[in-house]
């Protein structure tokens, strides 16, 4: 299956460890674009492949070749942060850096809980992105300092937050969820059927305590799981 800008790997060749070899996977068409411009400015670096969702990420980084994955929290079908779980259940050390609009502690936490290498807002300067790539392929953890100052704050708080209590899959589903989606919306996005992503939804209140779509919304502005 053809994916958006792939430079296929010779299978079963690790990557030349001169180069840097990235895949991008965000479902905008434009961010990858200039992503992968920015990444191509620096000389060791090259972008090998893009992916426009999270199945296509999976398949893409389980292939090989690749010395980091740069993946969006917000991807189309099972979402960014089962696409990170699956890659690093069948490759543990190929380093992935989350790619997020949210730059709040809970999602920091969550990624890294998961096995991310780091967890890097979308408006990060093009050197922070750089040496974020370069923190997880010498195998250390990356965050910028903004969301390492919330973190400190915010981290015990964070852990004890009824929402930490929720699988990766039924947080997508809350956050898109407080986002206003409906549930057929949620059920496309994430290739679920609509009964399951009403589950999803029933499972969510119950764990949260909370009776109703509007409480979760509230309960989301609250402790900034949207803005």
């Amino acid at each position: 299956m053809p994916y958006p800008f792939q430079s296929p790997p010779v299978p079963g060749k690790r990557p030349d460890m001169g180069q840097v070899r990235v895949l991008i996977a965000d479902d905008h068409t434009l961010f990858r674009t200039g992503l992968r411009l920015i990444l191509e400015e620096v000389p060791d670096i090259t972008v090998g492949a893009e992916a426009s969702t999270s199945e296509e990420a999976v398949d893409l980084a389980l292939g090989g070749g690749f010395n980091v994955v740069l993946l969006d929290i917000s991807m189309p079908e099972s979402g960014g942060l089962t696409a990170l779980t699956e890659i690093k259940h069948a490759m543990p050390s190929l380093p992935v850096l989350m790619l997020t609009m949210y730059g709040e502690a809970h999602y920091a936490v969550r990624c890294l809980r998961a096995g991310a290498s780091g967890y890097l807002t979308k408006d990060e300067a093009p050197e922070e992105i750089e040496r974020a790539i370069r923190k997880a392929i010498s195998g250390g953890k990356y965050v910028s300092e903004r969301v390492a100052e919330e973190l400190a704050v915010n981290i015990g708080q964070n852990l004890d937050a009824a929402h930490a209590r929720l699988s990766n899959r039924e947080f997508e589903v809350l956050r898109l969820l407080t986002e206003g989606m409906r549930i057929t919306e949620i059920s496309d996005i994430l290739s679920l059927s609509p009964n399951t992503v009403s589950t999803y939804r029933s499972r969510i209140l119950a764990k949260m305590g909370l009776n109703t779509t509007a409480e979760l919304v509230q309960y989301a502005l609250k402790n900034k799981l949207v803005t």
